[in-house]
C-alpha cells in the first residue's frame, strides 16, 4: 500500500490507511459522515465497525510518537501488526521489536497529571470518558472544565516531548508539573476575563439549566471536594453526561470564535428540552422516552429534534398539494385514493412514519436548502437504530448540525 502520510502530517485518517488498518475509501466515507454528524473520524470508524476501538487508540498513541519523531512509520507498521495479531498494547509491541525508550513509559498526559497530583485518578477517568464521547482532546477537556490552564497544558506537553526524547528524567517532569500553576476551580461560576471565552457555568446558566446562585454553591462545594464542576453536577443529577458533553463541545466552539454565548445557550437549551417534552407522542401507548430507542422512526426522530415541527409539517402538506407529481408518488406509495387535504395529511404522515426514503424525498423536494440537515438526520438516525449511539447523543449532535455551525474535526 502506498504511504501517503506526509512527514509531520500524521493525521488520523491518513495514518490509519498507512498502518494498513482500513482502506482509503472507507476513511473517505467516514470523513463524509463526520462532516454530516459533527462526530470525530475515529469514533465513526469504530461505530461503523471499520476499525476496532482498541486499534484507534493504538493509532493515536503511534501518532503521538511519530509526531515527536521518536519512531518512524516503518516501525509503527510492524508494531501495529503485532497489536492486531497478538492483542498486545502498542507500547508492548514496540518493546517486542527492540524499541526501548524509558521516556515513553508512563508518559501519557493523564499519567503525568495524576502523578503530579494535578488531578485525581477518578477525575482522569471522568475526563477520558468525556474526551471519548465528545472528540475533544483530554487536555482541552480539563481546560474547558477549568481544571488546568492553557499555559499549564503547553508546559505539560513540552515536558512530555522532552521526556519521550530522553532529554529529561521523569521525576524532574513530575516535580516541575507539581509546582506549576493551575486553574482556580471556583472561577467556573465567574465571567471570563476574555469576553469571547465563555465559562462552562456561564453557558449552563444562560441555557437555563441551573440558576446562578446554585451554580456558585456547586462550584464551591465541588472545589472543596476536589471534584470537577461537571462531575459534581452529574453526581447530583443536575445535568446528564450527554448534556455536559454537548455543553463542552459548544464551549469549545465558542472559544474558537464560531458561536456566541447566546447561540451556544440557545442550542443547549433546545437540546435539553428534547426528551422532556410531554406534547409529542409516538403512539397511544406513551411518549418516545418510554420506548426502545432503536425503534424510533426517522419521522419521529425529526419531530423529536424540533426540526420537523407541527407548523413545518403543515407547510409541507400544503406545498405537497401544489405539486401533483410529488403528491401522486406519495399517494401511490400509500395506496390511497384520498384527494382531500385531510386525506393527504393523514396519508403523508402515515407514509413518513413508515418509509424514511419517501420522507427524505418529500423533504428534499420541498426544502432543497435543507438537504445537508436531512442527510445528517438520516446518518444519526441509522446509528441509533444500529445501537451505535444513544438517542440523546444523536439529537444533540443533530442540534449542532442544524445550527449551521462548522463543528468539523481535523480528520
Amino acid at each position: 500500500m502506498t504511504e501517503y502520510a506526509l512527514e509531520n502530517d500524521f493525521r488520523l485518517g491518513r495514518l490509519l490507511v498507512d498502518l494498513d488498518l482500513v482502506t482509503r475509501t472507507r476513511v473517505e466515507q467516514a470523513a463524509v459522515l463526520s462532516s454530516l454528524t459533527t462526530l470525530p473520524l475515529g469514533k465513526l470508524l469504530s461505530m461503523l465497525d471499520y476499525v476496532p476501538e482498541r486499534l484507534i487508540k493504538s493509532t493515536i498513541e503511534a501518532q503521538s510518537l511519530l509526531r515527536d519523531r521518536l519512531i518512524k512509520l516503518d516501525l509503527a507498521k510492524k508494531a501495529m501488526y503485532l497489536v492486531r495479531s497478538s492483542g498486545i498494547s502498542f507500547g508492548e509491541a514496540l518493546r517486542a521489536l527492540g524499541f526501548e525508550n524509558p521516556g515513553t513509559r508512563r508518559s501519557r498526559l493523564g499519567e503525568l497529571l495524576t502523578d503530579s497530583k494535578k488531578i485525581g485518578s477518578e477525575q482522569l477517568e471522568f475526563g477520558l470518558a468525556i474526551s471519548n464521547s465528545s472528540g475533544l482532546p483530554l487536555g482541552q477537556v480539563f481546560i474547558l472544565m477549568n481544571k488546568i490552564t492553557e499555559d499549564f497544558l503547553r508546559v505539560a506537553l513540552a515536558l512530555q516531548r522532552e521526556l519521550r526524547r530522553g532529554n529529561i528524567e521523569r521525576p524532574r517532569v513530575i516535580a516541575r508539573l507539581a509546582t506549576a500553576d493551575q486553574a482556580d476551580e471556583t472561577a467556573n461560576s465567574l465571567p471570563s476575563l476574555n469576553s469571547e471565552r465563555t465559562k462552562l457555568g456561564e453557558l449552563l446558566v444562560s441555557a437555563g439549566i441551573i440558576e446562578e446562585e446554585k451554580l456558585i454553591q456547586a462550584s464551591e462545594i465541588s472545589a472543596s471536594l476536589n471534584m470537577l464542576l461537571g462531575e459534581f453536577l452529574i453526581q447530583k443529577s443536575v445535568i446528564e453526561r450527554d448534556v455536559l458533553t454537548l455543553a463542552l463541545k459548544l464551549q469549545s466552539l465558542n472559544w474558537q470564535g464560531k458561536i456566541s454565548l447566546a447561540q451556544g445557550a440557545g442550542i443547549l437549551k433546545d437540546a435539553t428540552n428534547y426528551l422532556s417534552s410531554d406534547d409529542f407522542k409516538i403512539d397511544s401507548n406513551g411518549s418516545v422516552s418510554e420506548m426502545d430507542e432503536r425503534a424510533i422512526s426517522l419521522f419521529n426522530f425529526f419531530r423529536l429534534s424540533g426540526y420537523l415541527s407541527a407548523s413545518m409539517l403543515h407547510d409541507a402538506v400544503e406545498k405537497l398539494k401544489t405539486r401533483p407529481r410529488l403528491m401522486a408518488s406519495v399517494m401511490k406509495h400509500a395506496e390511497t385514493g384520498h384527494d382531500t387535504a385531510e386525506g393527504v395529511n393523514q396519508e403523508a404522515t402515515r407514509l413518513a412514519l413508515k418509509d424514511p426514503r419517501t420522507l427524505r424525498m418529500i423533504l428534499n423536494e420541498i426544502y432543497p436548502e435543507d438537504r445537508p440537515i436531512v442527510d445528517s438526520g438520516l446518518v444519526l438516525h441509522k446509528l441509533v437504530q444500529d445501537g451505535k449511539m444513544s438517542l440523546k447523543e444523536a439529537l444533540f449532535n443533530f442540534s449542532i448540525k442544524r445550527s449551521g455551525i462548522d463543528a468539523s474535526f481535523d480528520n
